[in-house]
């Protein structure tokens, strides 16, 4: 973001600036490839590489990203994305009350699979205190809006699986039942990464047939694409697949 000066304030003037510069770093082609996968054809993309993105996040998080988050909109793809990768540079420095405001504040704003995935994995001030994270993740599994549950889920895979909160985490996710494609991967995602904290306990659950087709296949699939499962294990969990009707 060398070619643009940083403002000390934002407004909506300033915004539109940025809005103008990220339209300047657009790649079609990039734009097209992301379209297909991204598959959310109500939000209007430019095609503005990640890496820029991750640019124009540091500089504007050292500055000020309370005007910033304040200004920003939705209109564009890239707009949510870079919001959400300022809230995670600017919260990792401390999570105080603003910073729990800002971050919830946000979440409702998200509505396809990468926005969520780009923010969980950037947001890692929750780190700093994971009760507040858990109880964070417990109410918005409990939101009507799908993307929100997702959100949980993947915290919940990012942040709660390697600590002392896995438990709690484990319980959480398996009480989330979704008809929702994007819900289910997330849950298939979350208990592939979770077999390798605690095998067993998926593996129950697998052979308990407590999760819906969907998620039991896609859990089963991950596991079995995975690099650090075993061959054995491998060769277990095929056994565990259902069979389609």
């Amino acid at each position: 973001m060398s070619d643009m000066p940083l403002p000390t304030r934002w407004d909506r003037e300033h915004y539109q600036q940025l809005i103008n510069w990220l339209q300047g770093q657009a790649d079609d082609g990039y734009r097209q490839f992301h379209q297909k996968i991204l598959a959310d054809a109500d939000t209007p993309l430019l095609g503005v590489r990640a890496p820029v993105l991750q640019a124009a996040a540091r500089q504007i998080a050292a500055g000020d990203w309370r005007g910033f988050v304040d200004c920003s909109a939705d209109g564009t793809q890239e707009e949510t994305v870079l919001c959400g990768l300022v809230l995670g540079r600017a919260t990792a420095k401390e999570l105080d009350d603003t910073a729990r405001q800002y971050i919830e504040a946000y979440i409702p704003r998200i509505h396809n699979w990468a926005q969520c995935d780009s923010f969980c994995s950037h947001c890692k001030g929750l780190k700093k205190d994971l009760d507040y994270t858990l109880a964070l993740c417990a109410r918005l599994a409990d939101q009507p809006d799908p993307w929100q549950v997702r959100v949980a889920v993947v915290l919940c895979m990012t942040y709660l699986l390697a600590d002392s909160h896995r438990s709690r985490a484990l319980a959480l996710c398996a009480q989330i039942h979704r008809e929702h494609y994007y819900v289910q991967m997330a849950l298939a995602w979350f208990y592939a990464t979770a077999y390798l904290y605690d095998p067993d306990y998926v593996v129950e659950l697998l052979q308990g047939g407590a999760l819906d087709d969907l998620t039991h296949q896609k859990t089963i699939s991950k596991l079995c694409d995975s690099f650090r499962v075993s061959s054995d294990d491998k060769q277990m969990l095929r056994t565990l697949r259902r069979k389609k009707k």
